[in-house]
Protein backbone atom coordinates (compact mmCIF):
# COMPACT_ATOMS: atom_id res chain seq x y z
CA UNK A 1 0.00 0.00 0.00
CA UNK A 2 2.66 2.55 0.88
CA UNK A 3 4.81 1.48 -2.31
CA UNK A 4 1.41 2.20 -4.27
CA UNK A 5 1.04 5.40 -2.67
CA UNK A 6 4.74 6.93 -3.52
CA UNK A 7 4.73 5.46 -6.79
CA UNK A 8 1.08 7.91 -7.09
CA UNK A 9 2.74 10.57 -5.45
CA UNK A 10 6.15 10.05 -8.13
CA UNK A 11 3.61 10.36 -11.00
CA UNK A 12 1.83 13.56 -10.22
CA UNK A 13 5.36 15.05 -9.20
CA UNK A 14 6.58 14.18 -12.75
CA UNK A 15 3.55 15.77 -14.49
CA UNK A 16 3.38 18.90 -12.88
CA UNK A 17 7.19 19.32 -13.54
CA UNK A 18 6.53 18.86 -16.96
CA UNK A 19 3.49 21.25 -16.87
CA UNK A 20 5.16 23.56 -15.07
CA UNK A 21 8.75 23.09 -16.19
CA UNK A 22 9.41 25.67 -19.28
CA UNK A 23 10.35 23.81 -22.54
CA UNK A 24 13.88 23.62 -24.35
CA UNK A 25 13.89 24.34 -28.06
CA UNK A 26 16.02 22.77 -29.79
CA UNK A 27 15.93 23.87 -33.95
CA UNK A 28 17.63 23.84 -37.12
CA UNK A 29 18.69 27.45 -38.89
CA UNK A 30 21.25 27.94 -41.96
CA UNK A 31 23.17 30.10 -40.20
CA UNK A 32 26.03 29.75 -37.56
CA UNK A 33 25.59 33.18 -36.08
CA UNK A 34 21.47 33.60 -35.60
CA UNK A 35 19.06 30.93 -34.65
CA UNK A 36 15.81 32.64 -36.38
CA UNK A 37 17.66 32.59 -40.01
CA UNK A 38 15.40 30.28 -41.61
CA UNK A 39 14.92 26.27 -41.60
CA UNK A 40 14.72 25.98 -44.95
CA UNK A 41 17.94 25.31 -47.75
CA UNK A 42 17.36 24.73 -51.17
CA UNK A 43 20.55 23.21 -53.08
CA UNK A 44 20.22 20.69 -55.86
CA UNK A 45 21.21 16.75 -56.47
CA UNK A 46 24.57 16.01 -56.12
CA UNK A 47 25.53 19.39 -53.91
CA UNK A 48 28.09 18.19 -51.01
CA UNK A 49 29.23 20.18 -47.95
CA UNK A 50 25.67 21.85 -47.38
CA UNK A 51 25.24 22.30 -43.81
CA UNK A 52 22.36 22.98 -40.96
CA UNK A 53 23.16 24.20 -37.23
CA UNK A 54 21.34 23.13 -34.40
CA UNK A 55 20.75 25.68 -31.74
CA UNK A 56 19.21 24.66 -28.01
CA UNK A 57 17.21 27.70 -26.24
CA UNK A 58 16.79 26.79 -22.22
CA UNK A 59 15.24 30.08 -21.76
CA UNK A 60 13.35 29.73 -18.72
CA UNK A 61 14.02 26.75 -17.40
CA UNK A 62 14.99 26.82 -14.08
CA UNK A 63 18.31 24.87 -14.49
CA UNK A 64 19.44 25.00 -18.19
CA UNK A 65 20.92 21.96 -19.95
CA UNK A 66 23.24 19.60 -18.22
CA UNK A 67 23.14 16.67 -20.81
CA UNK A 68 21.45 16.85 -24.33
CA UNK A 69 21.64 13.89 -26.41
CA UNK A 70 19.65 13.94 -29.88
CA UNK A 71 19.37 12.06 -32.55
CA UNK A 72 18.68 13.87 -35.75
CA UNK A 73 16.26 11.96 -38.57
CA UNK A 74 15.28 12.15 -42.15
CA UNK A 75 11.82 11.39 -43.59
CA UNK A 76 13.39 10.15 -46.96
CA UNK A 77 17.01 8.80 -48.19
CA UNK A 78 17.82 11.86 -50.33
CA UNK A 79 20.41 13.33 -47.66
CA UNK A 80 23.40 11.46 -46.42
CA UNK A 81 25.02 12.88 -43.17
CA UNK A 82 28.80 13.37 -43.54
CA UNK A 83 30.04 14.87 -40.16
CA UNK A 84 28.08 16.31 -37.36
CA UNK A 85 30.25 18.37 -34.91
CA UNK A 86 29.39 19.93 -31.22
CA UNK A 87 30.10 23.50 -31.55
CA UNK A 88 32.32 25.22 -28.59
CA UNK A 89 32.74 21.89 -26.42
CA UNK A 90 35.15 24.60 -24.38
CA UNK A 91 33.27 27.68 -23.02
CA UNK A 92 35.06 30.74 -23.79
CA UNK A 93 38.42 28.80 -24.50
CA UNK A 94 39.51 29.22 -20.81
CA UNK A 95 41.48 25.62 -20.08
CA UNK A 96 39.06 23.55 -17.50
CA UNK A 97 36.17 25.66 -18.02
CA UNK A 98 34.25 23.17 -20.35
CA UNK A 99 31.12 23.71 -21.56
CA UNK A 100 30.64 20.16 -22.07
CA UNK A 101 33.13 18.04 -19.94
CA UNK A 102 31.78 14.79 -19.54
CA UNK A 103 31.26 12.53 -22.26
CA UNK A 104 31.67 14.07 -26.04
CA UNK A 105 30.12 12.38 -28.71
CA UNK A 106 29.36 13.82 -32.72
CA UNK A 107 26.86 10.79 -33.43
CA UNK A 108 26.88 7.66 -35.23
CA UNK A 109 26.62 8.80 -39.03
CA UNK A 110 23.68 6.43 -40.78
CA UNK A 111 22.75 4.27 -38.21
CA UNK A 112 19.46 1.98 -38.09
CA UNK A 113 18.30 4.79 -40.47
CA UNK A 114 19.06 7.67 -38.17
CA UNK A 115 20.62 10.66 -39.99
CA UNK A 116 22.78 11.20 -36.77
CA UNK A 117 22.46 8.75 -33.79
CA UNK A 118 22.94 10.22 -30.29
CA UNK A 119 24.88 13.58 -30.25
CA UNK A 120 25.95 13.71 -26.83
CA UNK A 121 27.33 16.50 -24.40
CA UNK A 122 27.55 16.39 -20.50
CA UNK A 123 28.16 18.44 -18.36
CA UNK A 124 29.72 18.21 -14.71
CA UNK A 125 27.55 19.11 -11.59
CA UNK A 126 27.89 23.42 -10.70
CA UNK A 127 30.53 25.23 -8.39
CA UNK A 128 28.85 27.72 -6.03
CA UNK A 129 26.14 29.09 -7.44
CA UNK A 130 25.85 27.29 -10.34
CA UNK A 131 23.19 24.75 -11.08
CA UNK A 132 25.47 23.76 -13.92
CA UNK A 133 28.96 23.92 -14.74
CA UNK A 134 28.67 25.28 -18.49
CA UNK A 135 26.57 23.40 -20.21
CA UNK A 136 23.67 25.27 -21.82
CA UNK A 137 22.43 27.80 -19.17
CA UNK A 138 19.00 29.24 -18.59
CA UNK A 139 18.26 32.80 -19.62
CA UNK A 140 20.97 33.13 -22.48
CA UNK A 141 18.85 32.86 -25.39
CA UNK A 142 19.54 30.21 -28.34
CA UNK A 143 23.19 28.38 -28.18
CA UNK A 144 24.78 27.30 -30.35
CA UNK A 145 25.32 23.55 -30.15
CA UNK A 146 26.43 21.52 -33.28
CA UNK A 147 26.89 21.74 -37.05
CA UNK A 148 25.28 19.35 -39.53
CA UNK A 149 27.13 18.30 -42.94
CA UNK A 150 25.46 16.49 -45.31
CA UNK A 151 24.89 15.50 -49.27
CA UNK A 152 22.11 15.98 -51.62
CA UNK A 153 21.68 13.06 -53.50
CA UNK A 154 18.19 12.55 -54.58
CA UNK A 155 15.29 15.61 -56.09
CA UNK A 156 12.36 16.37 -53.97
CA UNK A 157 11.66 17.73 -50.19
CA UNK A 158 13.75 15.95 -47.27
CA UNK A 159 12.06 16.79 -43.89
CA UNK A 160 14.90 16.70 -41.20
CA UNK A 161 13.71 16.02 -37.07
CA UNK A 162 14.61 15.62 -33.76
CA UNK A 163 14.04 12.92 -31.32
CA UNK A 164 15.27 11.85 -28.05
CA UNK A 165 18.73 10.29 -28.03
CA UNK A 166 20.11 7.68 -25.72
CA UNK A 167 22.12 9.82 -24.42
CA UNK A 168 19.08 11.58 -22.90
CA UNK A 169 18.30 15.35 -22.11
CA UNK A 170 18.55 16.23 -18.56
CA UNK A 171 18.01 19.02 -16.32
CA UNK A 172 18.54 18.75 -13.16
CA UNK A 173 18.44 15.23 -13.06
CA UNK A 174 14.77 14.96 -15.28
CA UNK A 175 13.91 15.57 -18.65
CA UNK A 176 12.15 18.94 -19.60
CA UNK A 177 9.44 19.39 -21.66
CA UNK A 178 10.54 18.93 -25.54
CA UNK A 179 9.85 21.70 -28.12
CA UNK A 180 11.73 20.25 -31.59
CA UNK A 181 11.81 22.09 -34.78
CA UNK A 182 12.38 20.59 -38.46
CA UNK A 183 14.37 21.67 -41.36
CA UNK A 184 13.21 21.72 -45.20
CA UNK A 185 16.00 20.67 -47.50
CA UNK A 186 14.74 21.27 -50.90
CA UNK A 187 16.41 19.66 -53.71
CA UNK A 188 15.89 20.41 -57.44
CA UNK A 189 17.63 19.24 -60.53
CA UNK A 190 18.42 22.65 -62.56
CA UNK A 191 16.47 23.56 -65.71
CA UNK A 192 19.41 21.95 -68.45
CA UNK A 193 19.63 25.24 -70.69
CA UNK A 194 19.10 24.58 -74.66
CA UNK A 195 22.23 23.92 -76.91
CA UNK A 196 23.22 26.92 -79.23
CA UNK A 197 22.18 24.54 -82.00
CA UNK A 198 18.47 24.55 -80.65
CA UNK A 199 18.57 27.68 -80.10
CA UNK A 200 19.26 28.78 -83.71
CA UNK A 201 16.57 25.89 -84.77
CA UNK A 202 13.95 28.02 -82.59
CA UNK A 203 14.63 31.28 -83.84
CA UNK A 204 14.01 29.80 -87.27
CA UNK A 205 11.00 28.23 -86.41
CA UNK A 206 9.44 31.97 -84.63
CA UNK A 207 10.70 33.95 -87.94
CA UNK A 208 9.67 31.18 -90.46
CA UNK A 209 6.16 31.97 -88.51
CA UNK A 210 6.22 35.52 -88.69
CA UNK A 211 6.98 35.48 -92.50
CA UNK A 212 3.93 32.54 -93.09
CA UNK A 213 1.66 35.21 -90.99
CA UNK A 214 2.59 38.20 -92.83
CA UNK A 215 1.87 36.11 -96.06
CA UNK A 216 -1.44 35.28 -95.47
CA UNK A 217 -2.52 38.35 -94.10
CA UNK A 218 -1.35 39.80 -97.39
Amino acid sequence: MRTSFFVVLLTLALFIYENTCPAVTITFSTSATDANAGNVLSTVPGSTGNQLYIWVDATGNENGIEGLGLDITADNCNVVATSHVIENPVFQDIPGLDRWNLAISNGTLNDSGVLVNDSLGAALPGLGGLAFYQGIQNGDGPVLHSVLTFDVIGGGTTELGFERGIGNIASNGAVPPLNFGSAFVGSLAPTPCPAPGSIAGLLSLVATGTVFIRGRRR
